[in-house]
């Protein structure tokens, strides 16, 4: 659900930076984005790296600015204000009173990137013991199993706005892979989902794409294989 709040809000957010650019508004969903999935929120980089690189006069600049960063920090600090009230800690979001096995130490950290790279990068199917023989495993599997089609990707322009994108997707990335676990009861890596729309819109920015036979080929092969992965990722 959380992961669902999270992608629409910020399809919204990009939808409000193409258009009007209200710049109080966008600050407003990129904090309930943060309020939604905190990961996702990361998402704030860009749309503030596009902010201060604008070609926009520097009072107009401080103006939407503050209007952005107020907007986006009031949620925030409400949420710290939940966490405290209800947790007794304002960096507690509850995560730590959900069952299951978690590490006695730090939940995040660099000795966590290795292991989640593998599923991230390489994670495949589990075998079964029934035709075909294979299932998604549900602790995920690499987004490149998933989309293959990825590996066709080959950007064609690049602008300023792009390399934003490109950083705020490696921030996100790095601190999904630096947490202790890649998710459970998954179709693929759903974490991706934090920046999934955002790859969407640098694929389009950049055209990335090339809709030629191999690329038809690949997204036929990952639906079929996607729709069988659904029917097996928890029962398999």
């Amino acid at each position: 659900m959380a992961h669902i709040v999270a992608v629409w809000l910020l399809l919204i957010s990009i939808h409000e930076y193409l258009g009007q650019r209200r710049w109080a508004l966008i600050g407003l969903i990129l904090g309930l984005i943060y309020a939604s999935r905190p990961t996702a929120g990361l998402n704030v980089l860009f749309f503030a790296g596009a902010l201060l690189f604008a070609d926009d006069h520097w009072r107009t600049k401080r103006y939407n600015g503050t209007c952005f960063l107020g907007c986006f920090l009031a949620v925030m600090l409400l949420v710290i204000e939940y966490n405290g009230a209800r947790f007794g800690s304002p960096f507690e979001s509850g995560y730590n009173y959900q069952f299951g096995m978690k590490p006695d130490d730090l939940l995040i950290g660099p000795w966590n990137i290795l292991s989640n790279l593998r599923v991230f990068l390489f994670g495949v199917p589990i075998r079964i013991d029934r035709f075909p023989f294979f299932a998604a495993d549900p602790f995920g599997m690499s987004v490149l199993t998933v989309s293959p089609w990825l590996l066709l990707v080959r950007p064609k322009r690049w602008q300023w706005q792009d390399s934003l994108r490109a950083i705020d997707m490696a921030v996100i990335v790095l601190v999904l892979l630096s947490w202790w676990s890649t998710g459970s009861n998954q179709m693929g890596y759903r974490f991706s989902l934090d920046f999934l729309p955002l790859l969407i819109w640098f694929l389009l920015r950049t055209d990335a794409v090339s809709v030629d036979g191999p690329f038809k080929i690949s997204v036929a092969v990952s639906v079929l294989l996607n729709f069988y992965s659904l029917t097996t990722v928890f029962d398999g």
